[in-house]
C-alpha cells in the first residue's frame, strides 16, 4: 500500500516537471523569436515554429503524465476497496454467529454461510435484499430499522449497540427468536451497519417452559397448560388423578372433554371474556371424570405472555371441591 501511494507521488511530480519544462521552452523560443529580429525573417519562422512545436509537446506531456495519476489513482482505490472487500469477507467467513453487512440504505451487502443456515436464504437471495424483509410484517412497526437502533438501542462501548431480541422471519415463514448486536463501520463505500444474529429459539423457549414450571411447582393443585389455541401441552399428575384420564389420553386434545354439560355458552362467554380483559378468569366449574361423573372444581384460569406481551399459553389450575360441598351439604 506505501508503494502505491509513492506510485502516486512519483507520477503527480512527473506531471508538475512535464509542465514547468513545457513553460521553459516556450519561454526560451519566444526569447529566441524576440532576439531573430536583428537575423533573417527565415530565422524567426524557424524559431517560432520549434516553439510551437515545443508547446504541443509540453502540453502532450503534461495531459498524458496527468492521465496516468489518475490511473494510478483509481488503481489505489480499487485496491484499497478490494482488501478492505476481503478483510470484512475473511471476517465473515469466520464468525460462529450469523453476521450480516448492511448498507445505508437498509440494503444487505454481504452475509456469511451461517446467516444462510438460520434464515433458509442463499447469498445471492440475501444481498441486496432489504433487512425489513427479515422483520415479520407485525413486527416491523414495532422494531426499529438498523439506521435508527443507535437513537433507541444506546451505545455499548468500541462502537458496539446494547444487543436486542427480536423475531426473525426465515424464508420458509417460520420465525425464530435472535438476539441482535450491531456495531456501525465506515469505508470508502459510506457509512454500514454489522448486524450479528444469534439464535434464541431454544432459550426462548426453555425460559418459557421455566416461567411454567415454576408455577407448576408452587401448585398443589391439578394443573393443565396449554398454547394460545387450547391444545393441551401438559399435565400434572394430579391433575390426571382428578380426571382419570393418563397424560397421554389428553395432550394434543381441546379442554372440552371435561365439560359437564352443566354450564351453558353464556357461562363461558363470560369466562373468556374475563380472562381476555384481565388476563386471569376464578370460579366454580363442574367437570366430568373420566368414568362419567360430574363433580364441582374451583378453577383459576391464568393468561401467560411472551416477552413481546404476546399470548403464548393459558395455566389452568384445578382444586377439587367436592368434599368441601358435600361437608356443606350435610350441615
Amino acid at each position: 500500500m506505501l508503494g502505491m501511494i509513492q506510485c502516486v507521488q512519483r507520477q503527480r511530480n512527473c506531471v508538475a516537471k512535464g509542465f514547468i519544462f513545457s513553460l521553459l521552452l516556450l519561454l526560451f523560443f519566444s526569447l529566441a523569436a524576440a532576439r531573430s529580429s536583428d537575423g533573417t525573417a527565415m530565422d524567426a519562422q524557424q524559431n517560432l515554429l520549434f516553439g510551437t512545436l515545443a508547446i504541443a509537446a509540453g502540453t502532450g506531456l503534461y495531459f498524458f503524465q496527468r492521465r496516468k495519476a489518475s490511473a494510478v489513482v483509481v488503481d489505489l482505490q480499487t485496491t484499497e476497496l478490494s482488501d478492505c472487500k476481503r478483510w470484512l469477507q475473511s471476517v465473515f467467513g469466520a464468525a460462529h454467529d450469523a453476521l450480516l453487512l448492511i448498507d445505508a440504505q437498509e440494503l444487505i451487502a454481504m452475509v456469511n454461510p451461517q446467516a444462510e443456515q438460520l434464515l433458509g436464504y442463499s447469498a445471492n437471495e440475501l444481498v441486496g435484499m432489504p433487512i425489513t424483509q427479515l422483520i415479520p410484517a407485525s413486527e416491523r412497526m414495532l422494531r426499529p430499522l438498523p439506521g435508527k437502533v443507535e437513537d433507541k438501542s444506546g451505545d455499548a462501548g468500541d462502537g458496539c449497540k446494547r444487543p436486542v431480541t427480536a423475531p426473525i422471519q426465515r424464508k420458509d415463514g417460520s420465525e425464530c427468536w435472535a438476539e441482535l448486536k450491531l456495531s456501525s463501520m465506515r469505508i470508502e463505500e459510506g457509512q454500514f451497519f454489522t448486524c450479528a444474529l444469534c439464535d434464541m429459539t431454544e432459550r426462548q423457549h426453555l425460559k418459557a417452559q421455566l416461567r411454567i414450571s415454576a408455577v407448576a411447582l408452587e401448585a398443589q393443585q391439578g394443573m393443565v397448560v396449554t398454547d394460545a389455541d387450547g391444545i393441551v401441552l401438559w399435565v400434572n399428575q394430579v391433575f390426571a388423578r382428578m380426571t382419570g384420564y393418563s397424560d397421554q389420553d389428553i395432550l394434543g386434545k381441546r379442554m372440552n372433554f371435561l365439560k359437564s354439560g352443566r354450564h351453558d355458552a353464556l357461562f363461558y362467554a363470560a369466562m373468556w371474556a374475563r380472562i381476555f380483559s384481565d388476563g386471569v378468569w376464578e370460579g366454580e366449574i363442574w367437570s366430568r371424570h373420566q368414568n362419567g361423573v360430574v363433580s364441582p372444581y374451583r378453577l383459576t384460569i391464568s393468561a401467560v405472555k411472551d416477552l413481546c406481551g404476546e399470548l403464548s399459553h393459558y395455566v389452568g389450575v384445578y382444586t377439587d371441591i367436592s368434599e368441601c360441598r358435600a361437608n356443606h351439604s350435610v350441615q
